[in-house]
């Protein structure tokens, strides 16, 4: 890294580093958001998946509830409780086509069904629902194959009580479709499912119409490659608990909400595709990206102008140590370094200095050659004196001289 930004100058070199930590700056920012963003799809699916699910239960409920109703009411009518097969056939007859039974039956204590629309019969003495109908209790059965019309249906069943002695019980079947037709109206995003268990796991409304009526249930063994994982993610929540799963199936992640029907115990999965559930992450992915080119673009723009402020005034300090180093001390109007004086910065404290010491050197020299004039002048004024002194040894030595000439001559008259 050094070598490739050995030939960069300062400017460029700060422009990059500025740029690249914008840059991973951004890329690590933008990978936090779509992570959090990401969860917080899943948690808000996850919480529409367990609201539509607690909305599919109470749509079935209801749909139940009205059902049983209905036909506790029909078995309260004294042309019910009369027990008389042809006032009570005339008097069921048009119910099937305002309520949109499939059949009604009346049932005797021996516990043999009268079929109103076309007057067969068969004994139904094996059926749960009869027995929990000559119990007293309104009831509806699990999802059935009829064996008459070979559809999914579900049968109604009430006690006919008279002075509170149950003398019979009516029973109505019902298609089982309508199950189906709630399910398929539940589920989150475009590929969103819902399908309707038993307690036993047996498929009771899907939009594969082909489960319901095989009866396929998700802890068969046979259906243990297809539904393994699905099984499993049931097996650890607890069949008749409320809660999210995850699972893999058929190569799809996938998330479900799951909800009891109380009254029945039946089991309602309203599931969606982990894909739907960020689909809208690649909106935002294109939005980071998009994020990420203008914020880099103005981040390199910034970086520029920041490093020039930066560089700048170093380079224009590298040329006045420059001009020291030749011991060029001068100052002018060319010296740009004076306009980053003002700067409260370090790049104004080391101009500051440069200043100064440019100012305490030139005193300095100004001070040596002040010095040297002095020296100078001293130096002339001793060797005047220097001369001075000479010329006066001289005279000492001439007058010696004299002297001495004077004294031969006076020995030479004695």
């Amino acid at each position: 890294m050094e070598g490739f930004l050995y030939n960069f100058n300062l400017s460029k070199k700060v422009t990059l580093m500025m740029a690249v930590l914008i840059l991973l700056s951004l890329i690590g920012l933008g990978f936090v958001s779509i992570r959090l963003s990401s969860d917080a799809l899943v948690n808000q699916a996850i919480e529409s998946l367990s609201n539509s699910a607690a909305d599919g239960v109470k749509i079935i409920e209801a749909s139940i509830e009205r059902d049983m109703k209905v036909f506790e009411e029909l078995s309260n009518r004294e042309t019910t409780k009369s027990m008389n097969w042809n006032i009570q056939r005339q008097s069921l007859a048009p119910e099937m086509e305002r309520q949109g039974y499939l059949e009604i039956g009346v049932i005797g204590k021996d516990r043999i069904a009268h079929f109103v629309s076309d007057g067969s019969t068969t004994d139904l003495s094996d059926r749960d629902y009869v027995k929990k109908a000559f119990q007293g209790e309104v009831n509806i059965s699990d999802v059935l194959i009829s064996l008459v019309t070979n559809q999914a249906v579900v049968m109604l069943a009430s006690p006919i009580t008279e002075n509170g002695e149950i003398v019979g019980a009516l029973n109505a079947r019902l298609d089982g479709g309508a199950l189906s037709e709630i399910t398929s109206n539940l589920g989150f995003g475009e590929n969103g499912y819902a399908y309707l268990l038993g307690e036993d796991g047996t498929f009771y409304a899907y939009i594969n119409n082909d489960f319901v009526m095989e009866q396929r249930n998700l802890f068969d063994e046979k259906y243990k490659e297809e539904f393994g994982d699905v099984a499993q993610a049931f097996q650890e929540l607890g069949m008749g608990n409320k809660g999210v799963v995850s699972y893999e199936y058929k190569g799809e992640k996938r998330y479900m909400a799951v909800d009891t029907v109380p009254s029945t115990g039946w089991i309602l999965a309203v599931g969606a595709y982990e894909k739907d559930m960020l689909s809208g992450i690649s909106k935002l992915k294109f939005t980071m990206m998009l994020g990420v080119l203008i914020f880099m673009l103005i981040g390199t723009i910034l970086a520029i102008f920041f490093s020039s402020m930066i560089s700048k005034p170093i380079v224009e300090y590298s040329k006045k140590i420059d001009k020291f180093s030749r011991y060029d001390f001068s100052s002018g109007e060319e010296d740009n370094f004076k306009k980053y004086l003002h700067r409260k910065d370090e790049i104004g404290i080391i101009g500051n200095s440069l200043a100064s010491m440019q100012e305490s050197i030139i005193l300095l020299i100004r001070q040596i050659g002040d010095m040297s004039q002095n020296v100078a002048s001293s130096s002339e004024e001793l060797t005047a004196i220097s001369q001075q002194s000479s010329t006066a040894a001289d005279e000492i030595a001439n007058v010696i001289q004299d002297i001495a000439r004077g004294g031969r001559s006076s020995g030479k008259k004695y």
